[in-house]
């Protein structure tokens, strides 16, 4: 099998207003690091996705 083929996706679901890098507390972000990492020394690819969460009852 080769990994290199593959893409892991990590997709987070965030209520946050925050731009950049600053929107995953950091414990979360250090464990998506860390977890990412172990991936990609797997030989996957890796991707980060942010959803936001919008309100409905402003639309």
């Amino acid at each position: 099998m080769d990994r290199s083929q593959y893409r892991v996706t990590y997709v987070v679901v965030a209520k946050s207003n925050r731009e950049g890098r600053n929107w995953l507390p950091f414990f979360s972000k250090l464990n998506l690091m860390q977890q990412g990492r172990q991936l990609v020394n797997m030989g996957f690819g890796l991707a980060i996705a942010r959803v936001p969460i919008v309100d409905a009852s402003l639309s």
